[in-house]
This record gives C-alpha cells, structure tokens and sequence, in this order.
C-alpha cells in the first residue's frame, strides 16, 4: 500500500483515505502506508454536514475520519461536482454507496 499511495503522489493524483474509524486510529494507518502524520478531519465536524464544505475548509486534507457512508458518498459527490474524477476502494459494505458513485 505504501508503494502504491508514493506512486499515486508522484504521478499527480491527491490520495484522500476516509474511514469511520476513530481519529487515532486513521492518523496511525495514514503514517503507516505514508499519507504523513497529518491529524485527521473528523467528518462529523463539516459545517451542516456539508461535505463541499469540509473539503473547501481542509483543501490540503489527506486523511477524513468517522465518515458515515453517507458522508463517504457526499465527499465522492463534492469532488465530482467541482470537475474532480475520483477513484474509490473500500472493503465494507459501508464504502457501497461511494464505490457504486
């Protein structure tokens, strides 16, 4: 995974991980596949749950934690409303609604 997140940066593409895990728990796993150690924006913390809103605030953000899998969707849906082409992988039925996106 560490290969593949360096060779992702080098080529251009932001890598954003978003997880429903806990804050600590996404900032250890950043660092360990090589995100940095950058703190993670908690979700539920976007303004109104406004996800454009959340990426607006945290343009430089790498590492998004406690997402529901509808806020997982609604990230997916602000990139691509701003002209972004997103990819998604997930391992969940949680990541289904921005996997499906």
């Amino acid at each position: 995974v560490r290969q593949a997140i360096t060779d992702c940066m080098h080529a251009g593409l932001r890598v954003i991980m978003v997880t429903g895990d806990h804050p600590g728990t996404a900032a250890a796993i950043a660092r360990e596949i090589g995100l940095g150690g950058a703190h993670p924006v908690v979700a539920a913390l976007a303004p109104g749950d406004d996800a454009g809103a959340l990426l607006r605030t945290h343009a430089g953000v790498h590492v998004i934690a406690r997402a529901t899998p509808a806020q997982k969707l609604a990230l997916v849906q602000a990139l691509q409303a701003d002209g972004e082409l997103v990819a998604v992988t997930g391992d969940g039925v949680n990541d289904v609604p921005a996997l499906r996106m």
